[in-house]
């Protein structure tokens, strides 16, 4: 089972690419919502795979900007333009 070829096709790469790049987004809003459950941004960051830095600087940016962080991504999103929030 171990001898199988893959390889993923343009087009499944694509989509693939268009998957990630919703989970990212996803990703922050999640982050926002898990300390209510009692998780740690170490804990956070060991669920989502991201450094708990990052998951400090999500809250940060949610903090200074509010719905105006959530309306970015989408909008970004929405024009294709890279994710560097």
């Amino acid at each position: 089972m171990s001898n199988i070829s893959f390889k993923l096709d343009e087009s499944d790469k694509k989509d693939l690419e268009v998957f990630v790049k919703k989970s990212k987004e996803e990703e922050r809003v999640i982050a926002l919502f898990l300390p209510d459950k009692g998780m740690t941004n170490v804990d956070i960051g060991k669920l989502l795979d991201i450094s708990h830095n990052t998951v400090i600087n999500i809250k940060k940016r949610y903090l200074e900007s509010g719905w105006n962080l959530l309306l970015l991504i989408i909008e970004k999103k929405s024009f294709g333009i890279k994710n560097s929030i």
